[in-house]
């Protein structure tokens, strides 16, 4: 976990350190499960899932190191994430027209294309439209 502008974050990648044909479904179906878990504890909480090829290791100097995940999808993740939170909070602001969730009161869970078409054979997902991100 971490804290930033988004507040607390967690960060997680499958297939790591090799890859599996379902780490689409398998990050859907963990993004599902720590969402049912934080909002069990009346905690709430939105998710960003991508699917992709990231950096995955040490950064930093000598004087300060992390292990981080650095990539496209990571931002894309942390973009959609951001999205998911408006989407569901918000009365659909103009720059999320093109997303049809009035009423919807699922998961706050948004996850890219690649995703959705790698894991809708095994999770019921639900197709909201297509949204621009900044960055």
């Amino acid at each position: 976990f971490l804290v930033d502008d988004k507040g607390t974050v967690l960060i997680a990648a499958f297939g790591l350190p090799k890859a599996h044909d379902d780490d689409s479904t398998r990050g859907v179906k963990a993004a599902l499960n720590i969402y049912r878990a934080l909002n069990d504890q009346s905690i709430e909480s939105a998710i960003g899932i991508t699917t992709g090829r990231v950096y995955c290791g040490s950064v930093g100097s000598n004087e300060r190191r992390e292990y981080a995940l650095v990539g496209d999808y990571v931002n894309m993740s942390a973009r959609l994430m951001c999205v998911a939170d408006k989407l569901f909070h918000a009365d659909n602001s103009d720059d999320l027209k093109d997303i049809s969730a009035k009423g919807f009161n699922g998961p706050r869970i948004l996850c890219d294309r690649v995703t959705f078409e790698r894991a809708s054979s095994q999770v019921i997902l639900r197709q909201l439209g297509s949204v621009s991100v900044k960055g």
